[in-house]
C-alpha cells in the first residue's frame, strides 16, 4: 500500500493526476491544493480519509464519482455531511478531536460506521480539556 500525505510543495497546477500506486489519500494530504480545478484519483484507491476542516467540497465530488468505500473523518461532527457522504454508500470512519461519550453517541447517530476513541495521549497532541 502506498500513502498520499501530502501534495507536492508550491505546485501551482490547476490539474493533479494522483500516482497509479497510491492506495490510501491521509487528511489533509490535498490541504494546500488550492489552484486544483481537476483531481484524478486512481480506481485502485480504497481510503480517502477527509478533514471536516478541510471544507473540500471539490474531494467529496471525486470520493462520490470514483465510488470510494470508505473514508475517515476527522473534526466535529456534520449531520448534513454526514448524510451526503452515506447517501452515496460510504462507510464512515468517524475520529474526534476531542472525544466525548456524547460525541461518540451523535457521530454514530449521524451515520458514522466506525468511531474511534482516543486517550489523553492521542498520539501527540493534547484533547481541549477546558
Amino acid at each position: 500500500m502506498t500513502t498520499l500525505i501530502a501534495y507536492p510543495a508550491g505546485k501551482t497546477a490547476t490539474e493533479y493526476v494522483i500516482p497509479s500506486t497510491v492506495t490510501e489519500i491521509k487528511s489533509r494530504a490535498l490541504y494546500s491544493c488550492v489552484y486544483i480545478t481537476t483531481l484524478t484519483i486512481p480506481a485502485g484507491t480504497s481510503l480517502v480519509e477527509y478533514d471536516g476542516y478541510a471544507g473540500m467540497a471539490p474531494m467529496l465530488k471525486v470520493i462520490f464519482e470514483e465510488k470510494v468505500p470508505v473514508v475517515t473523518y476527522v473534526g466535529d461532527v456534520k449531520k448534513e455531511l454526514f448524510g451526503e457522504i452515506k447517501s452515496h454508500g460510504i462507510r464512515i470512519v468517524y475520529r474526534s478531536l476531542n472525544p466525548s461519550p456524547a460525541e461518540a453517541a451523535f457521530a454514530e447517530e449521524c451515520g458514522a460506521d466506525i468511531v474511534v476513541a482516543t486517550g489523553f495521549d492521542e498520539g501527540g497532541t493534547l484533547p481541549n480539556m477546558t
